[in-house]
């Protein structure tokens, strides 16, 4: 008959092992967590170690390539607050003519590309303001890639989304739903002025110079290599 001690201590000596068996797994098996996971922690290395207690913490040691903007600090905040106020404009060039009527029914192409224009407007702010001005100066593969690619993609997305709207109101005057062609005429013109300053906010950037610096090789000791 089992006692209530032999009961505790089977338990105890079950729960041993599973941990000892989940702790095996862990040192040997290198789980793919996710997509943005890695790409935000591309170039570290991570490994399990235990404290004291025994209990198994997450390190993490950045071994990966650092970027920097090659520029002077005068030209480093300058370009900053050229960004902001280009995206101003083009925010305001879109609302403008979004909201300037002149149109008897908006045809459902021209919604859902002014839908669409939205949603990359809505990114790029996000991207400059969250990821691009408050980058540090040294910056991992991941903050260069959230930061410098990202904004690039968002403004040549811009850029695109702009020109087919353009086209789009040129068609709609062609077709005869503007009351007004001056109007029609007006507002496919502010549409690509908005799209030729988010094709230039993407060529300024690509031409920023950036400073780079190799990282070390990682060893053994650091664990295993995050790659994107």
């Amino acid at each position: 008959m089992l006692t209530r001690e032999k009961i505790k201590s089977k338990i105890k000596y079950t729960n041993w092992k599973l941990r000892h068996k989940l702790d095996s797994q862990e040192e040997n098996t290198h789980s793919f967590h996710s997509f943005s996971y890695h790409r935000h922690f591309e170039g570290y290395t991570e490994c399990r170690q235990k404290n004291a207690k025994g209990k198994v913490k997450l390190v993490r040691k950045y071994n990966g390539a650092w970027y920097r903007q090659d520029l002077s600090n005068v030209r480093y905040i300058l370009l900053r607050l050229g960004y902001i106020g280009a995206l101003e404009a083009i925010i305001a060039l879109f609302v403008s003519t979004a909201t300037m009527g002149g149109m008897e029914n908006t045809p459902w192409y021209l919604t859902i590309s002014e839908l669409i224009t939205i949603f990359f407007l809505t990114a790029a702010v996000y991207t400059l303001l969250v990821n691009y001005v408050f980058a540090p100066k040294k910056m991992t593969i991941g903050d260069y890639k959230s930061s410098s690619r990202s904004w690039m993609l968002v403004a040549k997305g811009m850029a695109i989304c702009f020109g087919v709207n353009a086209l789009f109101l040129l068609l709609c005057m062609a077709t005869g739903q503007f009351t007004d062609s001056t109007s029609g005429m007006f507002s496919a013109g502010m549409m690509l002025l908005a799209g030729l300053l988010s094709l230039a906010l993407w060529q300024v950037e690509l031409r920023v110079p950036y400073k780079t610096t190799e990282g070390r090789a990682p060893t053994e000791e650091d664990g295993v290599e995050i790659t994107a």
